[in-house]
């Protein structure tokens, strides 16, 4: 897993510049779209959300050049992940995301469809600090598992497809940390998330992704705000029988921007558009394959808070 040193660097730039101010005003900009955020669910409300997520990958890369994709590999997936967050007492949040995907791949001599539920995740998130209470910045951190209820017995040409399952039979552990800062209009959110993947069904061990976010909000409006996100992740190689899939993970860096519009107070709606600036994919020099890389995504967000 390599790590831009440039990222980590504006990363802690932007986290130390959080704690100048701690001004907290009416109009206040939503969170951002595709990372996460420090704070928590107010206790005993509950909040749903819907995220449509669409992805192309049509190319193939060493390192950050792309390269002949050889077998013609395509992939499209269009996934909604049902989020819902209540809070508890004590500054506890109580958080599921339940994914729902349709994926289509081929490479030279076949096409491969699989839909239905993916592996739900469920996180407890803790309050540590909170600008409400005269903090200089909203801060949580979080643990949680992914749990194994996506399909893993599909079969592909008579044939089961480990990669190419729904679900991954592993109970993965997840740990994170989150930061909010608001102020005159605007509004800092950072992150970070590790997800260790363990070994499930059909002796597949997806890689593990270190997430790593940070954006700026400003609110136009009390309805309107801009937002601008840099996200970045580190996916290790995976793993099936024990052997390593070097053509899989790499690095990817996005800048993402997008907008948030609140129809009422209880309801919001978003977009982002994750454009890629940096990538870094693993190659597979004894197969000579490349890692299939996205090329567009887009982001589509609904919220709604009782």
């Amino acid at each position: 897993m390599k790590i831009n040193k440039s990222l980590l660097s504006g990363y802690i730039i932007t986290t130390s510049l959080i704690a100048n101010t701690n001004n907290i005003t009416k109009i206040k900009p939503m969170g951002n779209i595709y990372g996460s955020n420090g704070g928590i669910q107010k206790e005993d409300k509950f909040k749903i959300g819907i995220i449509h997520d669409i992805v192309t990958k049509n190319n193939t890369y060493k390192g950050s050049t792309q390269i002949q994709n050889d077998k013609q590999r395509k992939s499209e997936s269009i996934s909604t992940k049902y989020k819902f967050k209540y809070g508890l007492k004590h500054n506890l949040e109580l958080s599921a995301i339940l994914p729902y995907v349709k994926t289509q791949s081929s490479d030279i001599s076949k096409n491969y469809t699989n839909e239905g539920l993916q592996d739900l995740q469920v996180m407890l998130r803790y309050g540590v600090l909170s600008q409400k209470k005269d903090d200089p910045f909203f801060l949580s951190i979080g643990f949680g598992v992914d749990l194994p209820t996506g399909e893993t017995d599909k079969r592909f040409y008579g044939k089961i497809i480990p990669e190419k399952q729904l679900g991954t039979g592993s109970y993965d552990f997840i740990g994170h940390i989150g930061l909010t800062k608001l102020f005159h209009y605007s509004r800092i959110d950072a992150s970070i998330k590790y997800q260790e993947n363990r070994l499930g069904d059909n002796g597949y061990e997806k890689g593990d992704v270190l997430s790593i976010n940070t954006g700026y909000n400003y609110a136009f409006t009390k309805s309107f705000d801009l937002q601008l996100e840099i996200d970045a992740k580190f996916i290790n190689k995976d793993r099936t029988d024990g052997k390593v899939n070097n053509a899989s993970g790499g690095d990817m860096i996005y800048l993402t921007p997008g907008f948030h519009y609140r129809i009422s107070e209880p309801l919001s709606i978003g977009a982002v558009i994750p454009i890629v600036v940096k990538r870094d994919m693993n190659y597979d020099s004894a197969k000579k394959v490349g890692g299939l890389s996205e090329d567009k995504r887009t982001v589509f967000k609904l919220e709604y808070t009782f």
